[in-house]
């Protein structure tokens, strides 16, 4: 079955109706009897996929810590607290690729 069947159509087509199977057109007559969703008549076909609601988040491991870089190339992980890691620092352009504004500070 394509896209754009409507129920009609469908009701109509006894082929049709046998690849859908009798049971999902059954679900299919009660939800449109009722109107919206078939185990709750009240509620308005909308409301069968809600609107997703929420925030997204990344996760990894360690995220409460951060990642302290050494001279030697390795890495340790340290607490927020640790002055290593909670100093202020400033980034130097070291770089640039491609068209840039221009040398004013950024």
């Amino acid at each position: 079955m394509g896209k754009g069947v409507s129920f009609a159509a469908l009701a109509s087509d006894p082929p049709a109706r046998e690849r859908l199977g009798a049971e999902v057109f059954s679900w299919l007559q009660r939800l449109r009897a009722a109107g919206g969703n078939a185990s709750c008549p009240a509620q308005p076909l909308s409301t069968v996929m809600p609107e997703y609601e929420g925030r997204l988040e990344l996760t990894w491991t360690n995220k409460s810590l951060r990642l302290l870089a050494h001279e030697d190339g390795s890495y340790e992980w340290a607490s927020p607290s640790d002055y290593r890691v909670a100093e202020v620092r400033l980034l130097h352009s070291v770089e640039a690729v491609g068209e840039t504004c221009g040398a004013r500070p950024r």
